[in-house]
């Protein structure tokens, strides 16, 4: 449900609606503002998941450490490379401040994947 307003027609009034305040400001918060270009969205985007309370910004890195347990399963080898340098980037130094356990395992997983050179 964290991704509902990026990837469908579903806005924030209708999961307000549907679900609440509390639930439609968080998944707000975990979605990218489609409207910025896109290197200032993804900026903004990075820039606000550093200042989100703990628990919402825990749903994000649940997410991108399911991500990257499937990632081997890509076929397109320049999307892993991104996908990993991304992660590393701006996910691990926020993981490594809130989550020690995702954290570890995004670390393994990662390097695994470079082990294997299944990149």
């Amino acid at each position: 449900m964290h991704d509902v307003i990026e990837d469908s027609d579903i806005s924030y009034e209708d999961l307000q609606a549907r679900f609440g305040k509390r639930v439609a400001d968080t998944v707000r918060d975990l979605s990218k503002n489609k409207e910025l270009p896109r290197k200032e969205m993804f900026d903004e985007y990075h820039e606000r998941l550093k200042n989100l309370p703990k628990d919402i910004l825990k749903i994000k890195l649940l997410d991108r450490l399911d991500n990257l347990r499937y990632l081997h399963l890509s076929p397109i080898k320049g999307k892993k490379d991104a996908y990993i340098r991304n992660t590393e980037k701006h996910y691990l130094p926020l993981a490594k401040k809130i989550d020690k356990e995702s954290y570890d395992e995004m670390v393994k997983i990662i390097n695994n994947l470079k082990e294997s050179n299944n990149l």
